[in-house]
């Protein structure tokens, strides 16, 4: 059988910035069904609708776009993590609630996860609003480990404690994004007892300073 191809609804006019818009946002979808290496300027240009030029307008390569596709992923996980913590008062349950959102992220979309902290976009430094998300995303979970410290009464350097937390969450979230299904993993560890075990020792060890 023949593989066939989707066509897209070619747009004559955008208004300005709603095709820099929609290009990240098929350029999302794009990264989410063929993966990052596979997702080209003029595969989002021809999902918008687009000519190659007008796109070329917002990105001037496919790593400026891919920049601004990971930048959207930090920025929803930021929201998200602020959603889900939102009215929660207890620093062990923020804390806890950030380190599960954060691996849940990976799982649930896990070629932007890899964007966004792989090598593909390089060099990082040619994108400084890419840096900036990484380091709110990283600043924001530094909050939630100082506040937990502070709660159980350990004077620890916030940013070595948050280093650990967030090297744990991630690589938990590598091995269940890159191995979901590993041979020699027993049945009854799920993601759910792996990120449990991983919390409890996470905490013990944030209490004994």
């Amino acid at each position: 059988m023949a593989e066939t191809t989707t066509t897209y609804p070619v747009r004559e006019t955008y208004h300005h910035g709603d095709l820099r818009r929609t290009l990240i946002t098929v350029a999302t979808d794009a990264i989410t069904e063929l993966g990052p290496t596979k997702t080209s300027l003029r595969e989002a240009a021809r999902r918008a609708g687009v000519s190659g030029p007008a796109a070329l307008h917002h990105f001037k390569d496919k790593s400026a776009l891919l920049a601004a596709v990971a930048i959207c992923g930090f920025e929803e996980l930021i929201s998200r993590r602020e959603r889900l913590v939102e009215g929660q008062t207890s620093p062990e349950k923020r804390l806890r609630i950030y380190v599960e959102a954060y691996v849940g992220f990976a799982i649930e979309k896990p070629a932007i996860f890899n964007l966004m902290f792989g090598p593909l976009i390089a060099p990082r430094e040619n994108y400084p609003d890419l840096k900036k998300a990484g380091l709110r995303s990283f600043r924001a979970l530094k909050t939630e480990v100082q506040a937990y410290l502070e709660h159980v009464g350990v004077e620890k350097d916030g940013n070595t404690a948050t280093w650990v937390v967030w090297s744990a969450a991630h690589g938990l979230s590598s091995l269940l994004v890159d191995f979901p299904s590993a041979q020699e993993r027993p049945e009854n560890l799920s993601d759910q007892v792996l990120l449990d075990a991983m919390m409890e020792n996470l905490l013990a060890g944030l209490r004994r300073g």
